[in-house]
């Protein structure tokens, strides 16, 4: 299925008619209020200066898109603002300096909030397989408990999971709730751009953070539904074991008696090292059972 993360950036690029490649820093998009008191602001602007942004995250260029959540912590803001400034600068009225400084990351702020939202909108276009993997199908009961990081309705459409046995962890596309996509940073980055300026760019990177303590308390039911049966085995299978993520599994370890458990990896892209720092991982977040041979699916395209 077309679920990368470099999909979502062919999709933007598709939707809003960019360029495939922009070295020149885009232009902060001005946001105005609707006669409704809604704030507007253009959002092929706003995906334009996004695209930017997480093609040179950190300061340098071309940065991956598959770490797209995790690039959202280091966005290179700054530059974004230095390139704008001539908007701003008033140095014999320093109040109004700061006022400029203030409304133009204002609008790079309604600017990213854009992405979240452009996000689900892409999620609601990818089209799901119509061919079953005949080797995960042989993996599943009914007695199954799924937690799953897809946004769509996969296991439930495809292979006929009962949703009770499914947990969209980050929610699922055409639900009542925003889907949840953003990094792991703890506390906002420290930025020297302008007093006036600095603590909305703070307030950019918390709304870009995803709230995974939010999706636990969210899911409380399913975790306790594990808790309360007997577990003794764990397929993981194209999961990345992030740092962001790693929460759900120290969740699992610490409602799960795992002493017991065998966890099974998938063999995809998994040599020796690999597979012993996801092993060490698991096992820092509590898990005290056993490791299985690493199994293999058999794909096509």
């Amino acid at each position: 299925m077309p679920t990368s993360y470099e999909e979502f950036r062919k999709y933007i690029i598709g939707e809003y008619e960019l360029s495939e490649h922009e070295d020149e820093i885009p232009e902060i998009p001005d946001s105005s209020l609707m006669p409704d008191g809604e704030e507007f602001i253009d959002p092929k602007d706003a995906m334009r200066l996004a695209v930017w942004l997480l093609s040179w995250c950190g300061g340098s260029e071309d940065c991956e898109w598959k770490e797209f959540e995790s690039n959202l912590a280091s966005l290179d803001y700054e530059s974004v603002m230095d390139e704008n400034k001539a908007f701003c600068d008033d140095p014999e009225h320093l109040f109004w300096e700061s006022n400029n400084y203030e409304m133009i990351a204002s609008n790079l702020q309604s600017a990213m909030q854009k992405l979240p939202q452009i996000f689900e909108k892409w999620v609601e276009t990818i089209p799901i397989s119509k061919n079953k993997i005949s080797d995960i199908v042989d993996l599943f009961n009914d007695s199954c408990y799924f937690l799953t990081f897809n946004y769509t309705e996969t296991l439930e459409v495809l292979y006929g999971i009962p949703e009770e046995n499914v947990c969209h962890i980050h929610g699922k596309r055409g639900g009542r709730q925003s889907l949840l996509v953003g990094h792991g940073l703890e506390r906002p980055r420290q930025f020297q751009v302008h007093i006036g300026a600095d603590h909305i760019l703070q307030e950019i990177d918390m709304q870009l953070k995803k709230d995974t303590i939010g999706a636990l308390k969210k899911n409380n039911v399913f975790f306790q539904k594990l808790a309360n049966e007997n577990i003794t085995e764990i397929y993981s299978y194209g999961f990345s074991f992030s740092d962001v993520d790693m929460i759900y599994i120290k969740k699992i370890c610490s409602d799960v008696d795992t002493d017991n458990v065998i966890w099974y990896l998938n063999d995809f892209g998994l040599d020796d090292t690999k597979r012993s720092q996801i092993e060490e991982k698991i096992y820092q977040a509590g898990f005290s059972g056993k490791f299985g041979v690493p199994y293999h699916i058999h794909t096509t395209n």
